[in-house]
């Protein structure tokens, strides 16, 4: 399987992430809506659906698995400089879960190319670095201080 990655040094869910790219397929400064992407945080761990297909499951940092479905991601974009970022298996995406509160966790929906908790502004930061903005409540995808896996 092809796949990207995309790496975050962020501190608190929904407040600051900053994400690096780095790629299985070939590297490129632009994001490939046909490549399939992980999601690192800083400490190494990835976003994880933990092979749900439901509506509502929290995606989980987890310690990285090599061509593990449920940590790659489509990143498309959905206009306006936003992104829907969706599982690979499941046709579910990250979803703010209609929140306005910082280290809230963020949820998996059906995917849904119009919805502004599920569109995400990736800003690049330098060094393949970039930030997750959501467009329903202008904050960042990152993680609890703590970092840890499950979280």
């Amino acid at each position: 399987m092809l796949m990207k990655t995309l790496s975050t040094l962020c501190r608190s869910v929904l407040t600051v992430v900053v994400c690096s790219l780095f790629a299985y397929a070939a590297s490129a400064q632009q994001i490939d809506p046909k490549a399939l992407y992980e999601i690192v945080s800083s400490n190494g761990l990835v976003l994880d659906n933990q092979e749900s297909q439901e509506n509502s499951t929290n995606i989980f940092l987890a310690a990285r698995v090599a061509g593990k479905a449920s940590q790659a991601w489509n990143i498309v974009p959905a206009g306006d400089g936003y992104y829907t970022i969706t599982n690979a298996t499941v046709d579910k995406s990250i979803d703010n879960n209609n929140t306005r509160e910082a280290n809230t966790a963020v949820i998996q929906w059906d995917r849904t190319d119009s919805h502004a908790n599920q569109m995400w502004k990736i800003t690049p930061a330098g060094d393949n670095v970039y930030t997750l903005t959501c467009m329903s409540n202008g904050l960042n995808l990152g993680y609890p201080d703590s970092g840890l896996p499950g979280e």
